[in-house]
């Protein structure tokens, strides 16, 4: 798909609105069809470096696409990284509060 550099600029433009807005469903469909770049992550990082449960993960919206490393394994969920940046701000850090309590008590 060639898009003229304005095009692109429109286009993420659009993009980041609907990630500001919340609206994860457009953001994750328009990172598929305009094959944004940088926006989707794997389970496999939403665990290692956003640190989030199955629970979590389950919540979030995702796109299957071909694997690319392994032609013959099932499809590839990505998620979209945004939406996994907000779900971790809405959770509560448990460890550093328990940490903090300990400190008072002392």
């Amino acid at each position: 798909m060639n898009l003229s550099a304005d095009r692109k600029k429109q286009i993420q433009k659009d993009f980041n609105r609907n990630v500001q807005r919340r609206c994860f469903g457009k953001a994750i469909r328009m990172a598929k069809y305009y094959k944004i770049k940088g926006v989707l992550v794997t389970r496999k990082t939403l665990k290692e470096e956003y640190q989030l449960s199955n629970e979590q993960i389950k919540k979030l919206q995702f796109i299957e696409v071909d694997n690319p490393h392994f032609k013959c394994a099932g499809n590839m969920k990505l998620y979209l990284k945004a939406q996994a940046k907000h779900i971790k701000a809405k959770t509560p850090n448990i460890q550093g509060t328990a940490i903090k309590n300990k400190q008072k008590d002392h």
